[in-house]
């Protein structure tokens, strides 16, 4: 679905054992509904089950889905959204087994909101226990190269996690990986933020005031904890 708008997609399975992209791709669409599809068995998908990407992509609702085994490697998520999308709301969906991190925020993706879901991870797909949410950064191109590049990656700011239930079982795969929620960058800072922290700012964040943690996080990444609202968990 590209460059579309007033659509809805209703009671649809997706499923294949065959080497695909994503099986559903949303591209700068506005007031888009997935409602009640499927998507199991996608175990060689490379990039997601579901990829929602634009900076022109507003207003897409994910409603009563249910999605499991996704993924031939940690490149594929359920759910992938990124480069401005603005207002996807994933709500009362299931997720069980991804091979990569299930619902991902990239790049000045915001106002995002995952409530009423359930999250499991068997850790017996891929041998993977990957974050369940996820807001990361990638930011491969140096500020300091002549010409510059202007491929610059940031966070957004307001999103919603509520009224969900992670469940990572057994002692299977990677334990390491074990984030409910998770906020990542990585490579060089962007202009205007200090992602790489110095060891004093790391302790702030480890161990000092949430006042202090909160201006921290504002100041050097732009996430303003007031617009950032994970609560009533499991």
């Amino acid at each position: 679905l590209r460059n579309c708008q007033n659509v809805t997609l209703r009671d649809l399975t997706f499923t294949t054992p065959e080497p695909i992209a994503s099986s559903l791709s949303v591209r700068d669409g506005r007031n888009i509904r997935i409602e009640n599809c499927r998507f199991i068995d996608l175990p060689q998908a490379f990039y997601s089950a579901m990829s929602v990407t634009g900076d022109k992509t507003d207003g897409v609702i994910v409603r009563g889905c249910h999605f499991k085994h996704v993924g031939s490697s940690a490149a594929a998520h359920m759910i992938y959204s990124a480069y401005g999308v603005q207002r996807l709301s994933v709500v009362e969906c299931s997720f069980e087994d991804c091979a990569g991190e299930f619902v991902r925020f990239r790049d000045e993706t915001d106002y995002g909101v995952v409530f009423g879901c359930t999250f499991k991870s068997t850790g017996t797909y891929r041998g993977a226990n990957p974050a369940m949410i996820s807001v990361p950064l990638f930011n491969d191109d140096n500020p300091a190269s002549r010409p510059a590049q202007p491929n610059y990656e940031y966070f957004g700011t307001h999103f919603i996690f509520a009224n969900n239930r992670f469940e990572y079982a057994g002692d299977n795969g990677n334990h390491a990986t074990r984030f409910a929620v998770s906020f990542s960058h990585t490579g060089f800072d962007p202009p205007g933020r200090r992602h790489l922290l110095t060891a004093a700012e790391a302790e702030t964040l480890k161990d000092g005031t949430a006042d202090q943690r909160r201006a921290l996080l504002k100041e050097n990444c732009g996430i303003e904890l007031d617009n950032v609202h994970i609560f009533c968990n499991v």
